[in-house]
C-alpha cells in the first residue's frame, strides 16, 4: 500500500475535457511523471525565433494498464504550470526533448504506444531511482 499523500489533480493544466477516469491517482507522486523541452517558433513580429517549453505529464500504475498514459500536457504557460506543480508535490522532472516532442502528439487519456516503451522505461527508471533516493533523505522534494 502506498503511504504517501495523493496530489489533486490541477483543474486547468490543460484545456481539454475532463477525463472519465480523472482523479487524485493521476498526480500521486509515484505516478505522475514529467518531461520539458524546449521549442522554437518563429515570431511573427519580431522574425526571429523564441523558445517555447513543452511539458508532458505521464502516469503509470501497472494495476490499471499495461503502459503509462499522458494525462497533461501544453506548451508555454501552461507547461509552466504542469511543471510548477509537478515541483510542488515533489515530483521528478526529467528533461528529454526528443522525448517530449513526440508524446506531445498523443491525446490526453491515451496509451503510450509500444514503439515509446523503451525510452520511456528509461525516463521511469530515472524517476524511481530519484523517488528511492528522496524516501532515504537524499534529495529535498520540495518539502
Amino acid at each position: 500500500m502506498n503511504n504517501k499523500p495523493s496530489i489533486p489533480r490541477p483543474a486547468s493544466v490543460e484545456p481539454v475535457q475532463p477525463s472519465p477516469n480523472s482523479g487524485t491517482s493521476y498526480w500521486n507522486q509515484q505516478e505522475a511523471r514529467h518531461g520539458v523541452r524546449e521549442e522554437t517558433h518563429a515570431s511573427a513580429k519580431s522574425g526571429g525565433a523564441t523558445p517555447r517549453k513543452k511539458a508532458v505529464a505521464l502516469t503509470y500504475n501497472p494495476e490499471q494498464g499495461e503502459a503509462p498514459v499522458v494525462v497533461a500536457k501544453g506548451h508555454g504557460q501552461i507547461a509552466d504550470r504542469i511543471l510548477e506543480k509537478a515541483k510542488e508535490s515533489g515530483v521528478p522532472i526529467q528533461e528529454d526533448a526528443s522525448l517530449v516532442e513526440v508524446l506531445s502528439k498523443l491525446d490526453i487519456d491515451q496509451q503510450i504506444p509500444p514503439a515509446l516503451y523503451q525510452l520511456v522505461a528509461e525516463v521511469l527508471s530515472f524517476v524511481y531511482k530519484a523517488d528511492q533516493r528522496a524516501d532515504k533523505g537524499w534529495i529535498n522534494r520540495g518539502t
